[in-house]
């Protein structure tokens, strides 16, 4: 019975290598092989001699392929011995079907009963039947499906590369006009980055110029000078007082919404250490001197200050475009590093969300000790203001509290405080009593509450009086920090006297300035400080000290030969101002409670003046101060530093510029997958990007299976609701098949197993869809995929089409 073997029949075997023995088929032979001295006869075989256990080519030993005949040493007879390192490679022996070119098989599968060639070849005669031709018009149907295909798609594909050549060589066009772009968007960046750092510097130059006219200003005691001599005429100890209340006026003038640290460092002190080119170092409040001019003339002298100007323009160019005031390069750094990053997560970011961030990082914030404020916390409640014997236990900053406490222009808002306190306590038990009433109804305390009260204004009352407690209470922080800066002060290695009085002159002016006092609040400090012009019994008594000095008055100085009055005549007229609106008769004399003062006496408004103390207003532009700081403000506006702000934008925008250009440039190099050619991201010679951002599905089952090129798989059901297969990770092609392989990857995690990707194994087809899906192993999907990108060359020549 014939056996026939239609597997065998079909099967491709790549042809031996050159140099393989190859059996031909013939009436009466198999194979020849050498034999005899030197190889020189050619046996001929006969099927029989196949594994029939004598070894007829004993050089080859091709005649017993599954026999051990021809087997034995390195040398068997006729064979020349070779060593392992020089021992060729020798082919296997192999048969070859006459009418299937390709079909090769093993001699061991001659003469075995079973067809392996079409016609029977492989067995002796009338073994088998003949069906080559029926054979070749199932292949030639086949190879022509394929080869209409491998026609659509490959003139497909070629058209797409065509157009991808096209769509590249614009593209590198447009990349070499970016990148002449950008280089030029450098050089004028570069350039900007020059002039703006020329004009910082010569904008601080100018200030410091306008700085000295100012200052000039205070100090000169030419007659007619409208501040004639008001700084010059105070003595050293003078000075420091009028710096302490300066600043305690600045901190009741503080918005705390503007400070990062609710009020108790002296900010306007700080700036003015900085226009006076002083720094005072973090938890020591060691001074330092920038730009000193005793460095001398050498090049490291002229480096250091080069980028001593430096960062001094740089926390003046902060300072006037940001909140809060900052004073120290450490914290001029973490604040940019701040805003940079806050910056980049959200486009809409507020300038004071970021204080939390570096409080507790910054020793230069670490205000739990800094300028020695005393223990303050601004709350809704009152607290009293901490008295030499209640004080916190830091013996430094429970001296300087009772000092600036018991100082004549302290007089004021020490009896404010204990004279509101009083009154709020008042409104307490009020308060109380009507709950109580609300309770239990009581009439006898019903009736302590007087209907001419009106119970709606207390709460009223209450607010505002606690609000100018926490003012005073700022105020006096202010002062203690100041107080501890100026011991600072006097530690510093002064070469004389002199030159430690004019930077106390800088210093004095730098707190009016930044600390928006007005000519009437310097007017009052000088009522506290200069001895002549303090009312004594108003130290002594609840008289409000400022009733006592309206009309105001003057003393007079010598410096040199002149005689100079005090207040300045500017002066003057701002306290004579505010006499004229304030000092009413009968106005400010008794501002103490009467501890038996009843409820009918309680205010039902808190006008200005209360208790003997007026709300510590910044000064508005119709002020002289105004008109004297008007080019140091640090809000800009001079001509200046409207030149700088140009700068500044036209920096700004070459950077953007730069920016959207090179992400431009990304963006175009990633669309042709890079300017050295595509390489892997797109596929073979850019095969992919007509498929780019398309998606392709198929069903199976109860699921829709879908996969984007560069984009995700998912497995859909039909139902809806949807898991990801993964996302796109690249193409692989197969070294042995030539064949396309699609990955993604890194998709939802199946329970209790890996994450889901998926594999597609593509070839030729005329165009892109997906064949089959299927899930060979727990969570790994496999597709089968036709499309035209991979009718290429080597797909022809492998299968030999046309």
């Amino acid at each position: 019975m014939t056996r026939f073997s239609w597997s065998r029949l079909v099967m491709v075997v790549v042809l031996a290598a050159s140099g393989s023995v190859r059996i031909q088929a013939t009436p009466a032979t198999v194979a020849e092989c050498p034999a005899g001295f030197g190889s020189e006869t050619m046996v001929r075989l006969l099927p029989s001699q196949i594994n029939d256990g004598y070894c007829d080519c004993p050089t080859t030993g091709q005649d017993e392929p599954k026999t051990q005949a021809c087997s034995g040493q390195d040398a068997w007879p006729g064979q020349p011995y070779e060593p392992d390192s020089t021992k060729s490679h020798r082919d296997p022996l192999v048969f070859v079907c006459p009418n299937q070119s390709n079909l090769s098989i093993p001699p061991s599968r001659v003469d075995d009963g079973i067809c392996d060639c079409c016609d029977g070849a492989d067995e002796r005669p009338g073994t088998c039947e003949d069906n080559c031709e029926s054979l070749r018009q199932a292949e030639r149907q086949v190879r022509q499906v394929w080869q209409d295909a491998y026609t659509a798609g490959s003139s497909r594909r070629a058209m797409e590369l065509t157009t991808f050549a096209n769509v590249r060589a614009e593209t590198l066009h447009n990349l070499r006009l970016a990148e002449s772009d950008v280089y030029f968007l450098e050089q004028e960046q570069s350039q900007t980055q020059q002039e703006l750092e020329e004009a910082k510097i010569k904008a601080w130059k100018s200030r410091q110029h306008v700085h000295s006219l100012a200052l000039a200003n205070l100090l000169t005691a030419e007659p007619g000078a409208p501040f004639r001599g008001m700084l010059s005429v105070l003595t050293k100890s003078e000075l420091i007082w009028f710096i302490t209340h300066a600043c305690q006026l600045a901190g009741e003038i503080l918005d705390t919404t503007e400070s990062v640290d609710g009020g108790k460092t002296c900010v306007p002190l700080r700036l003015a250490g900085l226009d006076a080119s002083l720094l005072w170092q973090s938890k020591t409040y060691d001074l330092e001197r920038i730009l000193d001019a005793n460095q001398g003339d050498t090049d490291e002298s002229d480096q250091a200050q080069n980028e001593q100007w430096s960062l001094l323009v740089e926390l003046l160019e902060y300072n006037m475009a940001n909140e809060p005031k900052i004073w120290n390069q450490s914290t001029l750094q973490q604040m940019q590093k701040t805003r940079r990053r806050l910056m980049e997560e959200d486009a809409d970011y507020d300038s004071m969300d970021y204080h939390d961030d570096y409080l507790g990082a910054d020793d230069d914030y670490d205000y739990a000790g800094d300028d020695l404020d005393y223990d303050y916390a601004e709350t809704e409640t009152t607290d009293d203001l901490p008295a030499p014997d209640d004080a916190p236990t830091d013996g430094k900053r429970e001296e300087l509290m009772s000092l600036i406490r018991s100082q004549p222009f302290s007089h004021g808002r020490v009896t404010f405080f204990d004279e509101s306190s009083s009154l709020l306590e008042k409104i307490k038990a009020i308060t109380d009593a009507e709950e109580q009433d609300d309770k239990e109804v009581d009439e006898e305390v019903s009736d302590s509450v007087p209907p001419s009260l009106d119970p709606m204004a207390l709460p009223m009352v209450r607010s505002q009086l606690e609000q100018r407690q926490r003012r005073v209470q700022r105020g006096f922080s202010y002062a203690v920090s100041a107080q501890a800066l100026l011991e600072g002060l006097e530690r510093y290695a002064y070469a004389s006297e002199e030159d430690e009085v004019l930077d106390l002159y800088s210093l004095a002016m730098g707190v009016i300035n930044h600390g928006q006092l007005s000519t009437t609040h310097v007017w009052q400090i000088l009522l506290g400080i200069i001895p002549e012009l303090v009312v004594e019994n108003a130290m002594q008594t609840c008289v409000s000290a400022l009733a006592s000095s309206c009309p105001p008055r003057s003393v007079y100085r010598s410096i040199g030969e002149a005689s100079v009055p005090i207040p300045a005549p500017l002066l003057l007229e701002a306290g004579e101002a505010f006499c004229t609106m304030h000092a009413t008769p009968n106005e400010m004399e008794d501002v103490c409670v009467d501890s038996s003062i009843g409820t009918t006496d309680i205010p039902s408004s808190v006008p200005d003046g209360l208790l003997g103390y007026f709300e510590t207003k910044p000064r508005d532009d119709s002020d002289a101060f105004s008109h004297l700081f008007m080019n140091l403000s640090l809000n800009g506006g001079t001509e200046t530093w409207k030149k700088i702000e140009a700068l500044q934008e036209r920096l700004r925008k070459t950077q953007e510029d730069k920016k959207d250009t090179e992400a431009r440039m990304g963006n175009m190099e990633d669309s042709i997958g890079g300017k050295d050619g595509p390489g892997t991201t797109l596929g073979v010679d850019g095969e992919l990007f007509a498929l780019k951002d398309q998606c392709f599905n198929v069903e199976a089952g109860k699921y829709i299976y879908e996969i984007c090129i560069f984009g995700s798989a998912a497995q859909k059901e039909k139902t809806g609701g949807s898991t990801s297969l993964g996302e796109w990770i690249g193409v692989d092609i197969e070294a042995e098949t030539g064949r396309r392989v699609w990955k993604w990857g890194n998709g939802a995690k199946c329970w209790n197993g890996p994450q889901r990707s998926v594999t597609a194994f593509v070839t030729c087809g005329s165009e892109t869809k997906v064949l089959s899906a299927g899930e060979p192993d727990t969570c790994r999907y496999e597709v089968e995929v036709e499309s035209h990108i991979a009718c290429d060359e080597s797909y022809r020549m492998r299968y030999g089409l046309e």
